[in-house]
């Protein structure tokens, strides 16, 4: 999954800039072989015949020059035959930049584009420019603080290309609103990838041969096949040789399976519980299934909230793998969010905190009806410098193009809603950019990192950040489910320990105190007893990776 998130980050580069800051330096080095179909396809486009591109939801326009549109057309449907079968390859759209929608006066190819880019670069003192980049078909031009109207015009004047978007403000943000604390870094940018090192140990095992994972505190347990204990073994040993020693690898153990304190006879390699879930997913209908995972050495089967005691035999008797931790009652609560209409406001209220627009803060659907949890700051449309600065939330419960309002009944940002399969998330673009909270939480902490999980993440300690509930920790019980749930297909999905309320969806889960891997997207486990009946406590929590929501969306969370 990382490799399309990755390489969708530099085709927006091919796309719309070129300008890169260096805390991504670590990535760009990773991409060089993982580069998306869409990627090579416009590497392969004369940047003499096209003017630039942009992404609409899951659809991939490309601006054409008006007198190449139909080579472009013809170019794009004969990489998209050669490429058929590949199901990475998204939905193109030329645009048909010969009707009236465009003004052919204000289009310029993406070399025209380049050159005026070079040449304001190399005179932005006199221009009191900051930085230059590109917006889909526009060159989009930063000016210094104190520009005035009459600086903005001379640069119109100068440039080679008319297309200019000046953005509001310095590329540079002086403070933040809501904090009164300075910062030295308060530019825009997007959260590092963190991949580490043990996930890459990981990832060069065998799946024949290892059955999973899991974490006893700071510790990585591997569970190796019994008849590979000591080749895991051996190749855990040269991996830490081969590192670095400013590398941050954790202990690593490697589990003596052939020891009584494991099952021989359930044991299964990662390999054989892939091809088990895989079946499971298949006849998922048929068997009242909702989800399928793993834990760290099991299959973990979500039950429909109907199914008996036989339909959970059934599973047993049908599955090639017999290793299954099953959970009842279904993928998530259908009645989560609707518990808010039994609450009342007053009662919310009180656990609003005065900080900002930061993670962790209500949002409000109305002036007064809050709804769900600011996840983190995020940027949309992100070009490598710049980009609609804003937040996320959940997706379920709002409206594409509806107003949103902070909770103190003021509005701040309008919706764009993205609800459909593997996704749930809204970005709120905010009418006040000062209000960017810069990947700061409620609690002051500050996000600067994402990262996804890999199977032997099992039972490594995790925090959510809620408006309802507050900051509550947990472990991870499950993870890369697949399921369907509500008419939506999902994948990769996390189920953790974590205690939520109606209320948290939206929610940020963070490891290390500043490492985002996902937001609340839905809750399961409700207890039965305690409290106000009709506003339970849920005591596990289903989590959306932070990288689906990058890799389908292009919303980056930032600081």
């Amino acid at each position: 999954m990382k490799k399309s998130v990755i390489a969708k980050f530099i085709l927006s580069a091919i796309l719309i800039t070129n300008i890169t800051f260096t805390t991504l330096a670590d990535e760009i080095k990773l991409i060089e072989t993982e580069i998306r179909p869409e990627a090579e396809l416009i590497e392969q486009i004369d940047k003499d015949k096209y003017v630039g591109g942009y992404w609409e939801g899951e659809v991939l326009h490309i601006i054409p020059m008006p007198q190449y549109v139909d080579d472009i057309e013809k170019f794009v449907k004969e990489f998209q035959e050669k490429l058929k079968d590949n199901s990475d390859m998204p939905e193109i759209v030329v645009d048909d930049t010969t009707k009236e929608n465009y003004n052919k006066d204000l289009l310029y190819s993406m070399n025209q584009k380049e050159a005026a880019k070079a040449y304001l670069l190399d005179n932005m003192e006199e221009l009191k420019i900051n930085a230059v980049g590109y917006t889909a078909d526009k060159i989009s031009v930063f000016m210094e603080s104190g520009a005035t109207q009459e600086d903005i015009q001379k640069v119109i004047d100068f440039s080679p290309v008319k297309a200019l978007d000046f953005m509001d403000g310095e590329l540079i943000e002086s403070g933040m609103v809501g904090d009164k604390r300075e910062t030295e870094n308060t530019e825009i940018q997007v959260l590092e990838f963190e991949e580490r090192p043990e996930t890459v140990l990981i990832d060069q095992l065998d799946k024949n041969k290892y059955v999973g994972g899991y974490w006893e505190e700071e510790v990585l347990h591997i569970i190796p096949m019994p008849e590979y204990v000591d080749e895991i073994k051996n190749i855990v040993q040269n991996f830490k040789l081969g590192l670095d020693n400013n590398v941050n690898m954790p202990e690593v153990v490697v589990d003596d399976t052939t020891k009584e304190k494991y099952n021989k006879d359930l044991l299964y390699s990662m390999a054989q519980r892939e091809e088990g879930k895989r079946y499971l997913l298949d006849n998922m209908d048929e068997l009242k299934i909702e989800g399928v995972g793993y834990t760290e050495d099991k299959i973990s089967v979500f039950m429909s909230p109907d199914a008996t005691d036989d339909d959970i035999k059934r599973v047993e008797e049908v599955s090639p793998v017999k290793a299954i931790k099953f959970f009842e009652g279904g993928l998530m609560s259908s009645n989560f969010e609707k518990n808010l209409d039994n609450i009342s406001s007053d009662n919310i209220n009180e656990r609003i905190t005065a900080t900002g627009l930061r993670g962790g803060n209500w949002v409000r659907t109305t002036p007064s009806k809050n709804w769900s949890t600011i996840t983190i700051s995020a940027v949309r449309n992100w070009n490598g410098s710049s980009g609609d600065i804003g937040f996320l939330t959940c997706g379920h419960g709002w409206k594409d193009g509806q107003n949103v309002y902070a909770s103190d009944g003021s509005v701040v940002g309008v919706a764009d809603v993205h609800v459909y399969n593997n996704m749930d998330v809204t970005f709120v673009k905010l009418n006040n950019t000062n209000l960017n909270s810069h990947g700061y939480m409620k609690d002051g902490s500050r996000v600067t990192r994402n990262r996804e999980l890999n199977s032997t993440d099992i039972n490594k300690s995790i925090e959510k950040y809620g408006a309802r509930t507050g900051n509550t920790t947990g472990k991870v019980l499950s993870l890369n489910i697949d399921g369907r749930w509500n008419g939506y297909m999902y994948n990769d999905l996390y189920l953790t320990s974590v205690i939520t309320q109606a209320g948290d969806s939206g929610s940020a889960f963070v490891m290390g105190n500043d490492t985002i891997v996902g937001l609340m997207v839905g809750a399961r486990a409700e207890s039965p007893s305690g409290g106000n009946p009709n506003d339970p406590i849920y005591y596990e929590s289903v989590v959306l990776p932070m990288e689906y929501v990058i890799n389908k969306t292009g919303f980056m969370p930032c600081q």
